[in-house]
């Protein structure tokens, strides 16, 4: 699954985070991202999350927002 193709990095809100990785830590993070629009947003928290693709497994970042979009 492929949370937002058009973002350099990976999100996902609260409620889809806790329901899909419900054992998954979040810790804090210091990132601050900025929207097209201009506003700034704090994510609530980074996981590592495992993914698998092409029969290969690893684990990366996914930064998880109260928001369920940005736009």
């Amino acid at each position: 699954m492929q949370l937002d193709t058009g973002c350099a990095l990976s999100l996902a809100p609260i409620n889809f985070f806790k329901e899909i990785c419900p054992d998954v830590e979040m810790k804090p993070t210091n990132v601050v991202l900025s929207t097209y629009t201009g506003k700034t947003l704090r994510p609530l928290g980074e996981a590592f999350v495992d993914v698998e693709n092409l029969g290969l497994q690893h684990s990366l970042p996914l930064l998880v927002v109260q928001a369920v979009s940005l736009l």
